[in-house]
């Protein structure tokens, strides 16, 4: 998940839960750990990317879940149409949801936050990245 912070820089996380809620509006759940360093510029910009990372693409899943500032030196990324909302991680990417934040529930140690999508894409073609039992993998049919 990626946000811009107010001083105009990428933030990013790799989420461990991210869901559909509704088809109409289109709605998408993401649960962010509350000391996360992405979570106050989500909340500031009031909105989002999901990018559902490629199976290859598992060393930077690995670099989004550190607290490294430099998480995005060498990533090619463009802009969404969404204002705020973080960069769409095009070249390492199975598919993409920009969101408009409509909710953000405090839940224990994370907020569970809801996304309007109002922009994506995915590619049937390209194999995305799951994790599953502290494993990095593929979707099996």
């Amino acid at each position: 998940m990626t946000a811009l912070g107010t001083d105009g820089r990428p933030r990013g996380l790799t989420l461990s839960a991210f869901c559909a809620v509704s088809s109409r509006p289109p709605l998408v759940l993401v649960c962010v750990d509350r000391e996360s360093n992405t979570l106050e510029a989500v909340k500031d910009a009031g909105a989002f990317t999901v990018n559902v990372l490629s199976s290859g693409s598992r060393a930077l899943a690995r670099r989004y879940a550190t607290k490294n500032d430099e998480k995005f030196d060498g990533v090619v990324w463009e802009a969404p149409s969404l204002a705020g909302a973080g960069p769409i991680l095009r070249q390492h990417c199975a598919a993409y949801a920009v969101c408009g934040l409509r909710d953000c529930i405090e839940a224990g140690d994370h907020f569970v936050l809801i996304g309007e999508v109002v922009e994506g894409e995915a590619w049937a073609d390209i194999q995305p990245l799951v994790y599953s039992r502290r494993a990095f993998g593929v979707w099996a049919d």
